[in-house]
């Protein structure tokens, strides 16, 4: 594995173990994936809407607002983008996949892999502040240390025997250090 982050998890029942605590310490519940994932579906498959899209901007990011994500982008380029990343994705391209996302307006690096998730159904990497802290990681994002995150997260739930999306959960609930000595990482899409 990467030895650029480190497990908090040393069994699959230390993780499972705050799954259940995901949806009071988020600001969202398992609902709210459920739909992120029809509307990731609906857009891989060609077959979305703008408010599929907006669904995934506000999944994200519930607190922004997405008018500026309306407002900025078109729904054929938003489709065009969106379409490239799912190519790039079924090719392994991942950060092909995440830089093309980052071309639409109000789309940054947390977001685009929040596309990316719910493009393949749950099963992509959500790089977050909360997980990189749980991770041990509080540095600057860039190609190399997203690849190695992507890596990392795919190897470590295979070991753990978790889903990508199970490991996310845990990851965001676990967070890292709790006293906030943590300073936030900008998270955006970087060069190699």
């Amino acid at each position: 594995m990467s030895h650029l982050f480190t497990s908090p998890f040393a069994t699959a029942d230390d993780a499972r173990r705050l799954l259940p605590l995901y949806a009071s310490t988020s600001r969202g519940d398992f609902a709210n994936d459920v739909l992120a994932c029809a509307a990731g579906g609906r857009l891989a498959a060609g077959q979305g809407s703008m408010d599929d899209a907006i669904r995934l901007v506000r999944w994200k990011e519930p607190y922004r607002t997405y008018g500026r994500f309306l407002i900025g982008n078109e729904w054929a380029d938003v489709a065009a983008v969106i379409q490239d990343a799912v190519a790039r994705l079924d090719q392994g391209d991942d950060l092909g996949a995440i830089r093309t996302l980052c071309r639409l307006r109000m789309v940054g690096v947390p977001t685009a892999t929040a596309f990316a998730c719910w493009l393949r159904g749950g099963e992509f990497p959500l790089i977050d502040v909360m997980a990189l802290r749980a991770l041990g990681y509080d540095g600057e994002i860039n190609g190399r240390i997203l690849r190695a995150y992507i890596a990392f997260c795919r190897e470590d739930a295979t070991r753990l025997g978790l889903s990508l999306r199970d490991l996310d959960r845990a990851l965001w609930v676990h967070r890292g250090k709790a006293d906030g000595s943590y300073s936030v990482p900008r998270l955006r899409c970087g060069r190699s």
